[in-house]
């Protein structure tokens, strides 16, 4: 048993129920700082650098955007599709195209994994694209990776059209508009796409199951399910004292409300 459950046991047993919900406050902003106390050290010792995972070695921007910072930086962030990265590592893409691109940590990890692909980049808000930009500016990409807006379904279906000769990956996360976006009607392109999406299900709305049925007759269809992180996780040596991973795993937090799905769709005919 380690001391974080160890900790949670001896205060239900000893503390009124009042006073349990006044020491798990307390634990938990305890928690907090040491968390900060890791991501100040680990901006300190690696200077910014992502530390592990397909995108180790990018030279990281100073915050994210809708989503989790030091999951990044430690490269843990969404670590349920490292094998899905990796099998799309193998694949000589000529165009990579990020919609919900955030800072970029995908857009621009995309052009280090593929040195001679063209990266597009969307994203809604200004402060992702700002930073996406700098992000690439830091890893010597910029030249490769254009940024814009809201991808409508006019400018994302142009871009795929735009390039019938060029193996395409689409990489997607924007928050439910997945369903409106690959659709094989409206976007024949997609047919000879990779894309790996993430797919935000909402109650009465299985976006997986539909965009699984959707492409099926074209693509083989994998899904990676999010799961919780362990200590084993932790890319880094240096650990809390007495074996209290409180702040290791909150280093590692993603904050996502429900279990995930993500699906790596592969056009029949893609190797």
């Amino acid at each position: 048993m380690n001391l974080s459950s160890l900790a949670r046991r001896t205060a239900l047993k000893v503390l009124p129920r009042h006073l349990w919900f006044v020491f798990r406050n307390h634990y938990y902003a305890g928690v907090a700082r040491w968390s900060a106390k890791w991501h100040g050290r680990h901006l300190l010792r690696f200077g910014g650098m992502v530390v592990s995972g397909p995108f180790r070695g990018m030279l990281y921007v100073e915050e994210a955007v809708g989503s989790a910072f030091l999951p990044k930086l430690l490269g843990t962030y969404e670590i349920e599709l490292h094998p899905a990265i990796e099998k799309l590592r193998s694949m000589d893409f000529g165009l990579v195209v990020d919609v919900g691109a955030a800072e970029g940590y995908y857009a621009v990890g995309s052009a280090l994994l593929w040195p001679s692909a063209r990266i597009v980049a969307f994203e809604t808000e200004e402060a992702g694209r700002r930073l996406c930009g700098e992000l690439a500016t830091r890893n010597g990409v910029r030249a490769r990776v254009e940024v814009h807006g809201f991808a409508d379904l006019p400018a994302f279906r142009a871009i795929l059209d735009g390039a019938p000769e060029v193996r395409t990956l689409v990489i997607m996360d924007v928050e439910g508009a997945e369903i409106a976006l690959l659709d094989l009607s409206l976007n024949p392109a997609l047919a000879r796409a990779a894309i790996l999406v993430e797919c935000h299900d909402d109650e009465g709305k299985p976006i997986a199951a539909t965009l699984e049925a959707r492409f099926r007759a074209t693509h083989r269809v994998e899904t990676f399910l999010s799961r919780h992180r362990t200590p084993a996780d932790f890319p880094l040596s240096d650990r809390p004292l007495f074996g209290w991973d409180a702040p290791v795993l909150a280093a590692m937090a993603e904050h996502r409300p429900r279990q995930m799905a993500w699906l790596l769709m592969l056009p029949s005919g893609m190797a």
